[in-house]
């Protein structure tokens, strides 16, 4: 699928970025999730929530240490994004 093909290049950028490495194959899995959840949602704009909620994760990831998502977490995570997202497109950001 295109947005597990997008999450593993931006795994790639990330580690590049910040200079570290994370368990691909754990990556992997937390990815699937995302785009599921993603592909779910009712918005022309799925894929831009998924790379704003992958970086997030990642972000948690790089500072908190590695964690698989679980449905409820990558749930929070989405939700988070969807607010963000519109915050910026009304002006507030």
């Amino acid at each position: 699928e295109l947005l597990c093909l997008i999450g593993a290049k931006l795994v790639g950028v990330y580690e590049t970025a910040y200079q570290m490495k994370f368990d691909r194959d754990l990556q992997t899995r937390n990815i699937e999730g995302l785009a599921a959840n993603c592909a779910s949602l009712l918005s022309t704009s799925h894929r831009r929530h998924f790379v704003k909620s992958l970086i997030t994760m990642l972000t948690e990831q790089r500072v908190a240490g590695e964690h698989p998502y679980e449905e409820e977490k990558l749930q929070g995570v989405l939700r988070d994004v969807t607010e963000q997202l519109g915050r910026s497109e009304s002006g507030e950001y």
